[in-house]
């Protein structure tokens, strides 16, 4: 199992992620935030950063990838349906939007 695969490091991606996110969504720029900054806010250290992440940038085109993914996901989901189920993956299609319409800005 490599650090990629371990739940361990996954969960912690995600805790830097969600870090970043929410210090983005608080006004934050991408160059005001530094990694004791977010490691705070995910409540791990510098280290832990570091072992995942060579810099923000980085944490920060993850975390687009994650986001892009999602929407191509849901894309072909709805383009691969019937058409009963098409409006209730329109629906959830919609939603995703919405949920990161902060974060596609």
């Amino acid at each position: 199992m490599t650090i990629k695969e371990d739940p361990r490091a996954i969960r912690t991606q995600e805790m830097l992620k969600e870090a970043l996110l929410t210090l983005l969504q608080e006004g934050n720029s991408l160059h005001q935030i530094s990694i004791h900054k977010l490691t705070q806010r995910a409540k791990l250290n510098r280290t832990t950063f570091y072992l995942h992440y060579q810099n923000i940038n980085e944490l920060k085109e993850h975390l687009t990838h994650d986001i892009l993914q999602g929407l191509t996901d849901k894309i072909e989901n709805l383009t691969s349906i019937f058409d009963r189920n098409r409006k209730e993956h329109l629906i959830q299609l919609l939603d995703y939007l919405l949920e990161q319409r902060n974060h596609l800005l």
